[in-house]
C-alpha cells in the first residue's frame, strides 16, 4: 500500500471513550480483541465486512466452530443474513426453524422477540434442553454435523436493533460459559457503530479474503469446490432488493451455474477470462482458466477486503495495550499527534511516549515505516 494513503476520518471522542470503558475490566488478551473489534466497528466500512471479521477475532479468546449473523430492520424483521457455512442460510433450515418455533409456545425465541429485547447475549441458552435436542429440527440440521452448543448476542443501540450473531460449537467443546457470554455482551455494546457510522467510499480495498476454488467440466458438472468458494458464490447472488430468498434453490451447483456460466463459456473459448463483480457485499474478482487436456475450468474467486479488516487481524497478533492499539490504528489512518491527543483526551507528550513505544515494538523509526510494515 502507498504510504500516503489515509484511511478515512471515522473515530470520534465518544466512540473511543466507549471502547476504553468497555475493555478496562477485561484481561490482556480480551482487551486486545475487544479494542480491535471496537476500532473496526467504527472504521467506516460496510457492516457486511465487520460481521465476517468479528468471529475471526473472537476465536482468539473462545472456541467457535461456525458463526453467522442476521441483520434486522428497526422493527425487528430479519432482512439479511450471513453464515460461514452457507448451508445454514438455506430455505430448508430457515423454514425448519420457523416450524420448530411454532410447534408450541416457549420452544425457542423468534428472531424478532430476541432482537427487540435489547442488547444482550445468551438469550437462547435456556432453550437448549431435551425438547430442542430431541427435535427433528436439531437432529436434521445441527446434530448431523455435530453442532450442539449455540449462543447468540444481539446488536442494539438502545433505540433500535441491528441484528444478532449466532455462534456454534461441537459437543466436545462444551457449552458457552458465563464468562464467555459476558465477553459477548461487551462485544454487542461495541458493534452498533458498525451500522451507524457512515460508510466511507475512499477506504482502500486491496487485500483479499481467503481464495475460493471451483473446478467444473465443460458441462458445468462440479468436480471440486472449497468452503470459501461456496461463501463467495452465495454472496455474489444476493442483492439489496432481495437479500433474503427463502424460496430460492440455493444449492451449490445452481449457485455455480447462476454465477459463473458466462465466464466458463469465455474461458473455454479463450483459455483465460477475468471479471470483476460488484454487489452490496463488496467487490469480487473471478478468474477462469481452461485446461484443454483435462477439459475442466478452474475458477478462482476472491473478495476484496478493506484495509481496516486487515489491520484488525494484524494487530490482534500484537501484544499492545488498548491505548497503544488505538494510537496504532489512528497512526495508520493518518492522524497526527495533536489529533490523537484530542481524540483520546490525553496530553501530546503522552501520545509521543506511546508512539515511540509503538515504533520500538514494530521495529520501525517512523509512521511511514509503520504503515508499510503493517500493510505488508
Amino acid at each position: 500500500m502507498d504510504a500516503e494513503v489515509r484511511l478515512s476520518d471515522y473515530q470520534s471522542v465518544a466512540q473511543l471513550k466507549t471502547i476504553r470503558d468497555i475493555v478496562r475490566l477485561a484481561n490482556p488478551i480480551q482487551r486486545n480483541v475487544l479494542t480491535n473489534i471496537g476500532m473496526l466497528a467504527s472504521s467506516g466500512i460496510n457492516s457486511h465486512h465487520v460481521v465476517r471479521i468479528v468471529p475471526m477475532l473472537l476465536r482468539k479468546i473462545m472456541p467457535i466452530d461456525i458463526a453467522g449473523f442476521c441483520w434486522s430492520n428497526a422493527t425487528g424483521d430479519m432482512i439479511d443474513a450471513y453464515a460461514e457455512t452457507p448451508y445454514f442460510l438455506s430455505a430448508d433450515i430457515l423454514q425448519s426453524s420457523i416450524r420448530f418455533q411454532n410447534e408450541s409456545k416457549g420452544n425457542w425465541l423468534s428472531f424478532k422477540e430476541n432482537v427487540m429485547a435489547g442488547a444482550s447475549a445468551g438469550n437462547i441458552q435456556r432453550f437448549q434442553n431435551d425438547t430442542f435436542y430431541d427435535s427433528d429440527h436439531f437432529m436434521n440440521h445441527y446434530g448431523r454435523i455435530n453442532m450442539r452448543h449455540l449462543v447468540d448476542f444481539v446488536v442494539h443501540d438502545g433505540t433500535r436493533p441491528y441484528g444478532a450473531f449466532l455462534l456454534m460449537r461441537s459437543y466436545d467443546k462444551g457449552a458457552f460459559a458465563a464468562k464467555e457470554v459476558e465477553i459477548l455482551r461487551a462485544v454487542s455494546t461495541l458493534l452498533p457503530n458498525a451500522f451507524k457510522t457512515p460508510i466511507q467510499s475512499d477506504i482502500p480495498t486491496k487485500r483479499t479474503y481467503d481464495l475460493g476454488i471451483v473446478i467444473v467440466d465443460k458441462k458445468l458438472n462440479r468436480k471440486f469446490c472449497n468452503l470459501t468458494a461456496h461463501q463467495i458464490l452465495w454472496m455474489m447472488t444476493r442483492s439489496s432488493e432481495t437479500p433474503m430468498q427463502f424460496d430460492a434453490d440455493d444449492c451449490l451447483d445452481n449457485l455455480i451455474k447462476q454465477t459463473c456460466k458466462l465466464g466458463i463459456k469465455q474461458a473455454i473459448q479463450n483459455q483465460h477470462f477475468t471479471e470483476t463483480r460488484n454487489c452490496y457485499w463488496g467487490e469480487f474478482i473471478v478468474k477462469y482458466s481452461y485446461d484443454q487436456e483435462l477439459e475442466t475450468v478452474a475458477i478462482n474467486l476472491q473478495q476484496m477486503q478493506p484495509y481496516p479488516c486487515h489491520i484488525a487481524i494484524k494487530l490482534s497478533q500484537e501484544d499492545l495495550s488498548p491505548a497503544r492499539l488505538m494510537i496504532t490504528w489512528l497512526l495508520l489512518k493518518g492522524s497526527v499527534r495533536k489529533e490523537i491527543a484530542k481524540l483520546l483526551e490525553i496530553k501530546e507528550d503522552t501520545v509521543a511516549e506511546h508512539i515511540q513505544a509503538i515504533f520500538k515494538h514494530f521495529g520501525v523509526s517512523s509512521t511511514v515505516n509503520l504503515v508499510l510494515k503493517v500493510y505488508r
